[in-house]
């Protein structure tokens, strides 16, 4: 946990900082709470995405070394 999360950070800055600065600049107030949802369902498939691909790095050598072995 402590190793991934300097690298969420560093994505999760800019994201939501981008996402805010829009939705208080922009964003009428009747239309925040929809953009704020719409933006929260992309970053959590954005996460999701991110988790997949680091369980199959971890889980790629490990692959490799079964396959190895037969």
């Amino acid at each position: 946990a402590v190793d991934s999360f300097g690298p969420a950070v560093t994505i999760c800055l800019p994201f939501w900082c981008t996402v805010h600065t829009l939705t208080f600049g922009i964003f009428p107030p009747h239309w925040r709470m929809a953009w704020a949802s719409v933006c929260a369902v992309g970053w959590n498939a954005l996460m999701s995405r991110e988790n997949q691909r680091a369980i199959a790095r971890e889980e790629a050598p490990a692959e490799e070394a079964h396959g190895s072995s037969s």
